[in-house]
C-alpha cells in the first residue's frame, strides 16, 4: 500500500508535530524495526499511556512486567493507527495490583478500588453476581493493547482492515476486563472517556449458564454500564478491535 501519509508527533510538552512523508513511500517501511518506548510516545501522543503512568493508578511490581519494556507493534503500524480519522489508543497491560498486599486485578477488583466514586459502576446486579466468572477472574496479561478508541460496525472494521493490508485474524475482541481497565486509566490521567458512542461487545460469556449471551459495555463520561447481548436481538454493538502484534 502506498500513499502521502502525514505522520503526527508529538514532543516531551505534548506540542503537536506535524511533516509529511515520502510520496510513494510504504506506510509499513518501519514494519521489521523494533519500536521503543519513546518511539511510541512520540507517535501516539496523549493517546500512549506507559507503565510508569499505568502504575499511578494500579500500583505494580515493575520487575513482573519485563514483556513490556519493549513495543510489539511496528512505527509504520503506529502511524496508521494514530490519523484522526482512525485514532487507535496503546497500554500496557497490568495483571495484578499492589496496595498493601498483591490482588490479581480483575474487574471486582477495579470496582473495589473506585469505591468511593460513586456511580462510576452502575448499579446493576451484572457488576456483582458472583457467578459471573469473567467479573471475578479474569484479568489482563502482562502485554501491549492496541485498540480502536471508538466503536465501529463490522463493515468498518472490515475497511480499516483492508486499508492495513491486514485480514480478519489479525483482530480480536477483547475481554470485558480490557476495556475496563483501559477505559479507567484514560479516566483518571487524560480525563478522557474512550470507548464511547455505542455499546460495545467483550469476548466474554455473560454467564456459563447461557453461552450465546454476550457481555457488552457502554462507557459515558463518568459511568461504565453492562448488559447482555445475543443474536437473536434486533441491535447490533460496536467493536472495538484489538489489533494483533506484527513484531515479534
Amino acid at each position: 500500500l502506498f500513499t502521502n501519509l502525514v505522520k503526527r508527533e508529538y514532543n516531551k510538552n505534548g506540542t503537536l508535530i506535524r511533516c509529511l512523508m515520502d510520496e510513494n513511500k510504504p506506510i509499513d517501511s518501519a514494519r521489521d524495526k523494533p519500536t521503543t518506548l519513546d518511539s511510541a510516545r512520540t507517535i501516539m501522543g496523549p493517546n500512549f499511556i506507559s507503565l510508569e503512568e499505568a502504575a499511578t493508578v494500579f500500583p505494580c511490581d515493575f520487575s513482573d512486567l519485563l514483556q513490556l519494556q519493549s513495543i510489539p507493534y511496528s512505527k509504520g503500524l503506529l502511524y496508521q493507527l494514530s490519523e484522526p480519522e482512525c485514532p487507535f489508543v496503546l497500554v500496557p497491560g497490568i495483571p495484578f495490583v499492589h496496595r498493601g498486599k498483591t490482588r490479581p486485578l480483575t474487574i471486582a477488583t477495579m470496582r473495589d478500588i473506585f469505591s468511593n466514586t460513586p456511580g462510576l459502576f452502575a448499579e446493576t446486579i451484572e457488576f456483582y453476581q458472583p457467578d459471573y466468572q469473567f467479573i471475578h477472574n479474569h484479568i489482563c496479561l502482562p502485554q501491549w493493547y492496541l485498540l480502536s478508541k471508538n466503536p465501529k460496525n463490522l463493515p468498518d472494521v472490515r475497511k480499516l482492515l483492508i486499508n492495513m493490508e491486514m485480514f480478519q485474524g489479525d483482530y480480536v475482541i477483547e475481554r470485558a476486563v480490557v476495556y475496563i481497565y483501559s477505559w479507567l486509566l484514560f479516566y483518571n490521567l487524560r480525563k478522557e472517556s474512550i470507548f464511547t458512542g455505542d455499546w460495545v461487545i467483550t469476548g466474554d460469556d455473560f454467564s456459563p449458564h447461557v453461552p450465546t449471551n454476550h457481555a457488552c459495555l457502554f462507557f459515558n463520561e463518568n459511568k461504565i454500564s453492562m448488559c447482555r447481548w445475543s443474536k437473536r436481538y434486533d441491535w447490533k454493538p460496536g467493536i472495538a478491535p484489538f489489533i494483533k502484534h506484527d513484531l515479534t
